[in-house]
Parts: C-alpha cells; sequence; structure tokens
C-alpha cells in the first residue's frame, strides 16, 4: 500500500487586523488488491476413461492482505478449496484431478477474494483436455498382384496401433478368404507395429481379398 500526508491550513483575520491560522494532517492510504490464479499444464492428451491431473497456484500479487479466498472449478471439483486469508505475495498450490474422463473438455479455474474494505478482486484460467480414442490400422500387401493359375499369392500384414496415450489388447486379424492370415496378435502397446506374412495355395480364379483387425 502507498500512503501520503495530506496537510491543511487555514488563515484568518480578527475585526483588529490580528492574523490567527492553524493547520491539520491527515494521513491517506491507497491500496492495491489484487489476485492471480494459473492451471498446468494448459493442454494435455489422456486415453478415454483416464485421469486428468492439473496444478493450480493461486497467488495474492496485491499489497494488501485477502480474504474469503475461494477457487472454484465446475468441471473438477476436486480442484475446488478456500482459505480464509491471503497475505501479500502469499500463495497456494492445489494437486487435483479428474477421472473417467470420455470426452474433450476446457476446464476453467476461478479465484475470488475480497480485502477489508469489501473490495472484490477475481481471476480465471483456462486448461484443455484432450481425450484420444483406441485407433488401430491394418495394411495388406501388395495391394495387387499376378499369379499364374493354381499357383500361390503371398501377403504381407501390417498390424498398427495408431494411438499416441492408448495401449490395446486382444487385437485380432480375420480374412475369411485367406484363413492363414488369421492371426491371434494379443496387445499392443501405443504406436507399436506387428508384422508377418501370409499365403493361400491353389489359386484358380482372380478374387479380391479382404482383412479387418478388431
Amino acid at each position: 500500500a502507498k500512503t501520503f500526508t495530506n496537510e491543511a491550513f487555514v488563515v484568518a483575520k480578527d475585526n483588529f487586523g490580528h492574523t490567527v491560522t492553524d493547520d491539520d494532517s491527515a494521513v491517506v492510504q491507497v491500496i492495491n488488491p489484487d489476485i492471480s490464479i494459473s492451471k498446468n499444464p494448459s493442454s494435455q492428451t489422456i486415453a478415454k476413461g483416464g485421469t486428468a491431473k492439473f496444478t493450480i497456484e493461486v497467488k495474492n500479487t496485491g499489497d494488501v492482505t485477502l480474504y474469503d479466498v475461494k477457487v472454484k472449478d465446475d468441471r473438477a471439483p476436486d480442484c475446488r478449496e478456500t482459505y480464509t486469508s491471503l497475505s501479500p505475495g502469499a500463495k497456494k498450490t492445489i494437486s487435483c484431478e479428474k477421472k473417467n474422463v470420455d470426452s474433450d473438455f476446457n476446464n476453467i479455474a476461478v479465484v475470488v477474494a475480497r480485502d477489508n474494505f469489501d473490495n472484490i478482486v477475481t481471476d480465471d484460467d483456462d486448461a484443455w483436455v484432450e481425450v484420444e480414442n483406441p485407433n488401430i490400422q491394418i495394411i495388406k500387401t501388395p495391394s495387387t498382384r499376378t499369379i499364374t493359375k493354381g499357383g500361390r499369392a503371398d501377403f504381407r500384414i501390417y498390424v498398427i496401433n495408431t494411438s499416441k496415450y492408448v495401449d490395446l489388447v486382444n487385437v485380432k486379424v480375420e480374412d475369411p478368404r485367406v484363413r492363414n492370415c488369421d492371426k491371434d496378435v494379443g496387445s499392443l502397446d501405443r504406436e507399436q507395429r506387428y508384422e508377418y506374412t501370409c499365403f493361400i495355395d491353389g489359386v484358380t480364379e482372380s478374387f479380391t481379398n479382404e482383412i479387418w483387425v478388431t
């Protein structure tokens, strides 16, 4: 808080020409209540059904003590907090989380407080949560080939977990026309690739071979 002294003077004369004077002073205090809130990380990516974790910092950035300091967070109730007072320069840190997140959302944390004169100060900060759904890709090569009648067609299969944050289990490949290409892959960690070869003998006519992975 900044202060300055304000002085007032009075001068007067009586009917005999005598001068009389007096003065008095008053101290004026100028306060600057302020508060800030930051929520981190500002963005994060998690797997569907996962947990979003946050760190919230609340700081008294003004020059007077603040009271009834309340942190509100509608989308992540675990992040809510209340403090009786917060001195100038003091800060509080909250570690919190939101479980079972199944869709993207923008999470906003708000702080509200007051000073001794009931001046209200507030601030807010947001954090984006991206939810990645599981994803998988299968590639069968070559995409086209020519063989002699009654010959053998060979294939190479690539199964790729294209998710950056999601591990996959019970990965199975099915190929109704070429049962030799069926495969129980098992588990695929995030961004992991699995490849193998398979074939069909005695091919007598042209066909389109379709393969899929679950």
